[in-house]
């Protein structure tokens, strides 16, 4: 026969006793990881989980966060809330526990190495990644892996290892030892720390002081892909890049190359494009300024036509004056030369005659028609008796003929003047 129905504060009451009487659930330890964790108020809040299964636990007058993936130790009591039907263990007590002892010194370690400075101030990934060091295992499956990425890439880099033990006691020595050895002696663009997946004990050697301090102190950049996608190492925050795996580190390594050329190609691009512009521009600017000056030449052409229409009108206004000044006068001037001649003509006229009159006054053969004759000696006149002597042939020409004679005497006595005279 069926029980008489109950409420749910009924069931929820009962529940509560159950759990308060039960000792087993007072004063235990539990453990696991913690998957989340926040702070409200006074109260710490953390889901504690192991493999499939989680628990809700609670910490009053506390304000403290933990990391999420700490595995921890709880120690407290089991209790149920009948108003809301919530089972919630609440811890007064939270320790590391198992591995979280390597977790707890991988927190010590880095706030030291964080407050030096270690992960500062880290060289970046150049634009093109052209030379890379691979610091890693010749053994497992990080060669094999960064290989086949990069020449799934197309990548062009050159790849350097440096062989390395990357587990065991003397595996950080080395791994430390080759990033010092490859910023001294080796010329590459990039240096990538590798190894595969593991327990959080064989990823050790990526916690240690001196990884960190080889990474961090590294003037070439570093790309750390240690362990899997969820595991973090203090290599991880002294390198430049964190990558998941070695896969991606390959990959980031290969797109180096890739966004150099998109790169190249965008600026080769944008250039194409200025010039472009640049030549629309001035084009359009030079079609602008040649019709400009086109429009500027006409409009000079016609003020100058104007112009020299003008002037020529002038021109042939002054030629015309100038024309008719001058005709006027070389007429006048033509008027003059013609008096001027006419004067000289009579003048030369007069001149001529007065001449003629005196050469005619002068004229030998008109003084030989008075009964003159002139004497001759040796075919030269002879002017005087001084010119002849005694017993000298002349010639004596006279008005109607001429006739030789030779000289008898010579007279120079005035009578002989005067009667030559008569």
């Amino acid at each position: 026969m069926a029980r008489d129905p109950i409420s749910v504060t009924q069931l929820n009451g009962y529940i509560k006793g159950v759990f308060e009487d039960e000792l087993v659930l007072h004063n235990i330890a539990v453990y696991g990881e913690i998957f989340e964790c926040s702070v409200s108020g006074s109260t710490t809040f953390l889901t504690l989980k192991d493999g499939e299964c989680s628990l809700r636990c609670l910490r009053y007058n506390s304000n403290v966060k933990h990391e999420v993936g700490m595995k921890v130790l709880l120690t407290g009591t089991v209790t149920f809330y009948a108003r809301s039907g919530r089972v919630d263990f609440v811890y007064r007590d939270i320790q590391p526990y198992g591995e979280s002892l390597l977790y707890a010194e991988f927190l010590r370690l880095k706030a030291g190495l964080e407050a030096e400075g270690v992960f500062s101030d880290k060289p970046p990934l150049p634009a093109a990644i052209r030379r890379v060091a691979l610091v890693t295992s010749l053994t497992g499956a990080v060669l094999h892996d960064f290989f086949t990425v990069m020449k799934t890439r197309g990548a062009c880099a050159g790849i350097v290892v440096y062989p390395v033990k990357v587990q065991g006691d003397d595996a950080a020595d080395m791994i430390a030892a080759a990033v010092n050895e490859i910023n001294e002696k080796i010329s590459v663009d990039a240096i990538v720390v590798a190894r595969g997946g593991g327990a959080n004990t064989d990823l050790a050697p990526f916690n240690t002081e001196a990884v960190a301090r080889a990474v961090g102190s590294s003037r070439i950049p570093v790309i750390s892909a240690v362990g899997h996608e969820t595991d973090y190492t203090l290599c991880d925050f002294a390198a430049t890049v964190r990558a998941a795996t070695p896969s991606i580190a390959a990959a980031i390594v290969a797109q180096s190359g890739e966004v150099a050329a998109r790169r190249i190609s965008a600026a080769m691009a944008a250039a194409d494009a200025a010039v472009n512009r640049k030549l629309r521009g001035r084009t359009g600017a030079l079609s602008s300024l040649a019709s400009r000056i086109e429009q500027a030449a006409e409009r000079k052409n016609a003020a100058v036509r104007l112009s020299v229409i003008s002037a020529a009108d002038r021109c042939g206004e002054n030629v015309r004056r100038l024309y008719n000044r001058a005709l006027g006068a070389l007429s006048a001037a033509a008027n003059g030369l013609s008096v001027a001649a006419a004067d000289k003509v009579t003048s030369a006229e007069n001149a001529l005659k007065m001449t003629a009159v005196r050469t005619e006054s002068v004229n030998p053969l008109k003084i030989l028609n008075t009964g003159y004759a002139k004497v001759y000696r040796d075919g030269n006149a002879v002017d005087g008796v001084n010119e002849l002597r005694g017993g000298d042939g002349v010639r004596v020409v006279m008005r109607d003929g001429a006739f030789g004679a030779r000289v008898e005497y010579i007279d120079r006595s005035d009578d002989a003047k005067v009667g030559q005279k008569e």
